[in-house]
């Protein structure tokens, strides 16, 4: 092999290591954020409780023309959000709004929390 291909062919070796290197780590690092810890599936475990025994009267049920949802239907409603949008869901869980009663007085923030990471997972 000639020196002036050898030239080019190392340095190009070298960048298809590197770029399928990091296409790996990415890979690696995508799987590892999309399989949640046991801290978090626990504080979704928690976030569903509080969702079962203060959310279902209004949240839950089956709509129809007779019996629409009191409240607005929470399938999905943190799924793919951005940082705003938590903010917003989670202050209108604080506060309350038109017909909902606000909760900072009676959840904790870190029953808030948990009810948030619950919310992640509604779909």
């Amino acid at each position: 092999m000639s020196t002036a291909v050898r030239r080019v062919l190392v340095p190009l070796a070298i960048c298809c290591g590197l770029i399928f290197s990091l296409i790996a780590l990415q890979s690696q690092q995508a799987r590892e954020k999309a399989t949640p810890s046991a801290a978090d599936m626990e504080r979704v475990k928690r976030g569903e409780a509080v969702f079962s025994r203060h959310c279902p009267i209004c949240h839950l049920g089956r709509p129809s023309k007779e019996n629409p949802f009191i409240g607005k239907n929470l399938r999905g409603i943190l799924k793919n959000v951005k940082p705003e949008q938590e903010t917003a869901v989670r202050e209108s869980i604080q506060k309350g709004g038109d017909r909902m009663p606000g909760f900072r007085y009676t959840l904790t923030p870190a029953q808030i929390e948990d009810l948030m990471a619950y919310l992640k997972t509604y779909n």
